[in-house]
């Protein structure tokens, strides 16, 4: 050792560091062998006492997009008091888990750090759209920053290449700033043409009337920031203490949540609960309250689940002093806000003391969806499966036991289906960076779904033939004939073989309809047809 210099002792701690990034695994468990599971590339990311590496699945956003096999997520990058330094991108193969290809982003300097909101497929194109940090004078408080610049990057979605760029264009003057969507702003960020479309959202309570509000604020930007429109939007609620949401999820769709109550620190209160679909020009699609939600001993509620044509709604009780909560009931509802099953799970005590953490999504099936719910307790490091049959009953189905190794502070964020199996992801600091705190990041599990009581396609038939839609031709190229056994009106869904929306119709006094797929995808297509009585179904499959 006498012979070797400081550059040399340098090249070995760096070589070192990096030898040790290549160490890290995913999530795993200890009495399952998953179909796949996968981390981010740790080497490409900032290691750092405390960051976070993390989707941002609890602030009013999907993070990620599914597309023909391949899901793409945004990760946000974190340290210090919400200190966004950048992202990192990646898309994944959904057969194997593996990488196909990543992107990032990284700066500690003031004016240029970045937030990366949800990828947007349109054709071979995603998108990403970024809060970029204003400028260097946005906040006295640094490193905490306030305001955005709304930038866009277009990639090749098979590739990764970048193929066009806002970045190098220069910034109005006047430039409207907008609020960093995490923690400060509840800012939701579009782009359509040539134009940045901002909605904001906020409660407002008059102080001498007491009456409360949902105000939505819809403004449009050039792509130097300079304000182009603005539009403004109330939904007045009955009550004035407010809690409000709105989630982005699919294409061009956002649910809209509030509740508003008498009073905060008690269970005896009056409550009023809605919802709205709206699109991103602030129309209101459908909307509807949610009281039934309220049985009297609850007093959290929120969206657990949310697509085109169903949601599914969880009911809590907490309490401020202790800090306590349990998670008490699920509730599926169709798009009009009737309720289709209730799922009480007061049973299987999912609480604070046991750390309970719990996580659904819908199955559709051609006799109805049922709803498919994880419970991961913190404490027993176990992943509980549960399947209900559509009528409020429920069977669990697996069990799984998580092997910790060398990660703490467990939980499990959000389930997906993935064609015939389900997805997870998870968060966890992973200790062996031997940082403290340790670094929180995540990982991504894709389990067999016949290993959670899940039927496969071919094998998820209807008994009830009257329930099947008739189609023809099958396959076909261009146009499908639908067909009904009498006059009828409803809802017409079409799902890709992954089970993600692909188009959605409104059809009123119809016998039989003609629908164009010849801009589909080649592949195997799920047709929904809903009315005020029944659920009918088919399936059909495209070819050039």
């Amino acid at each position: 050792m006498k012979n070797i210099n400081f550059i040399q002792i340098l090249l070995l701690i760096i070589i070192g560091n990096h030898s040790q990034a290549q160490v890290y695994k995913p999530l795993g468990f200890k009495n399952y062998t998953p179909i796949w599971s996968h981390m981010h590339q740790t080497d490409k990311i900032p290691i750092l006492e405390g960051n976070w590496i993390f989707l941002e699945q609890n602030y009013d956003r999907d993070p990620f997009v599914i597309d023909e096999g391949v899901l793409y997520n945004a990760y946000n990058i974190v340290f210090g008091p919400a200190w966004r330094g950048g992202y990192y991108l990646e898309a994944i193969d959904l057969t194997n888990g593996k990488l196909l290809w990543d992107n990032v982003f990284y700066s500690e300097n003031v004016g240029e750090r970045r937030y990366a909101n949800r990828p947007e497929i349109h054709g071979d194109t995603l998108e990403l759209l970024i809060h970029e940090e204003f400028d260097n004078t946005d906040t006295l408080f640094r490193p905490i920053w306030f305001y955005g610049y709304p930038r866009r990057l277009s990639f090749n979605k098979r590739s990764g290449d970048i193929i066009s760029s806002t970045f190098d264009i220069p910034k109005d003057p006047n430039a409207r700033r907008l609020p960093v969507p995490f923690p400060y702003g509840p800012t939701h960020l579009y782009y359509e043409g040539t134009d940045f479309i901002v909605i904001n959202h906020l409660v407002l309570t008059d102080t001498t009337t007491g009456k409360s509000s949902v105000w939505y604020n819809r403004f449009v930007l050039d792509q130097h920031g300079k304000e182009k429109e603005n539009t403004e939007m109330y939904v007045p609620t009955k009550y004035f203490k407010v809690i409000d949401a709105l989630y982005d999820f699919e294409s061009n769709s956002s649910f809209c949540f509030y509740s508003s109550e008498t009073h905060r620190d008690t269970l005896t209160k009056d409550f009023e609960i809605g919802f709205h679909y709206m699109d991103r020009k602030m129309k209101i699609l459908d909307s509807g309250k949610l009281n039934i939600l309220n049985t009297g001993k609850e007093n959290r509620f929120g969206p657990a689940f949310i697509a085109s044509d169903y949601f599914i709604m969880r009911s809590d009780t907490s309490s401020e002093q202790p800090n306590y909560y349990k998670i008490k009931y699920l509730t599926l509802f169709d798009r009009k806000g009737t309720p289709l099953e209730k799922i009480d799970l007061r049973t299987l005590n999912i609480d604070s003391d046991n750390l309970g953490l719990l996580q659904p999504t819908l199955i559709r099936t051609t006799t109805g969806p049922k709803i498919l719910f994880c419970v991961h307790s913190r404490n027993y490091r176990t992943v509980d499966f549960y399947l209900s049959d559509g009528s409020g009953q429920f069977t669990k189905t697996n069990s799984f036991q998580i092997d910790p190794g060398t990660k703490t502070e467990i939980s499990l964020i959000k389930i997906e289906r993935v064609s015939d199996n389900i997805l997870c992801y998870f968060t966890h600091r992973e200790t062996a960076t031997r940082l403290d705190p340790a670094p929180l990041w995540s990982s991504w599990i894709m389990i067999k779904g016949e290993d959670l009581g899940l039927l496969t396609t071919n094998k998820d038939l209807s008994t009830e033939q009257e329930n099947l839609l008739k189609i023809s031709p099958n396959p076909t190229s261009d146009i499908l004939t639908i067909e009904f056994d009498k006059v009828i009106s409803g809802k017409l869904y079409i799902y890709n073989e992954i089970g993600h929306l692909i188009r959605s119709e409104d059809l009123y006094d119809v016998k039989e309809y003609k629908y164009n797929v010849s801009e589909f995808l080649d592949g195997k297509y799920h047709i929904q047809f809903i009315d005020d009585n029944k659920i009918f179904n088919a399936q059909f499959i495209k070819v050039k």
